[in-house]
């Protein structure tokens, strides 16, 4: 079995690991502060898009009120209504 030597502890002495440590808090930080920025670029483009739903649910209400679900093959137009509304739904354009 092989003892260290003086040297070695002093490789891993308190202050070396408080070096390591904190350069690693360092790198944390910065990892950290990158994903804050990215969550709220991510939270504006979900807020973006919940009002883009709303407005294109808005718009279709008021195409069908103007006569859209009339002509040729009405039931079409209705399935389609139906379905845009279920996506803009899922995408948060309640009602």
């Amino acid at each position: 079995m092989c003892l260290p030597s003086a040297q070695d502890k002093t490789k891993d002495g308190p202050l070396e690991r408080l070096v390591v440590v904190e350069k690693e808090l360092a790198q944390t930080k910065d990892k950290l502060a990158k994903q804050q920025a990215e969550l709220t670029e991510l939270k504006d483009w979900v807020a973006a898009q919940k009002s883009s739903a709303k407005g294109m649910k808005s718009t279709l209400e008021s195409a069908e009120k103007a006569g859209f679900t009339f002509g040729i093959n009405p039931e079409s137009r209705h399935t389609l209504l139906r379905g845009w509304r279920e996506h803009l739904d899922s995408a948060g354009g309640t009602r």
